[in-house]
């Protein structure tokens, strides 16, 4: 009997999030105007407190943050800001109708 095929980890900018995202920031998580939150989609469910996540939030900081900015290139120390990143599983997001998008949306923001 063969290996079982484990699908490989893959992501992708998730535009669609992004932009119903940017109403639920602007009326309900003004504090999160001016942070820099992205959206990607993730090939593979992940989990999260060991059940399987639709979508998961991560705060990303210090040396990561840096490297995520182009800081990189310009002389002298840096501290960049933190940034945001909700993963979110791209499978199960196209089965969600767009008032459940939205509610996984503003669920996630809330972290």
């Amino acid at each position: 009997m063969g290996k079982k095929k484990t699908e490989q980890p893959g992501w992708m900018p998730a535009q669609e999030a992004e932009e119903l995202a940017q109403p639920i920031i602007d009326k309900f998580h003004p504090h999160l105007s001016d942070v820099p939150v992205h959206f990607i989609f993730n090939r593979k469910v992940e989990s999260a407190h060991g059940a399987k996540a639709l979508a998961i939030a991560r705060k990303v900081s210090g040396r990561q943050s840096w490297m995520f900015h182009t800081h990189m290139t310009e002389p002298g120390f840096h501290n960049p800001p933190d940034i945001f990143i909700i993963s979110i599983w791209h499978e199960g997001w196209l089965e969600l109708s767009e008032t459940q998008k939205l509610a996984l949306l503003d669920h996630e923001l809330c972290h």
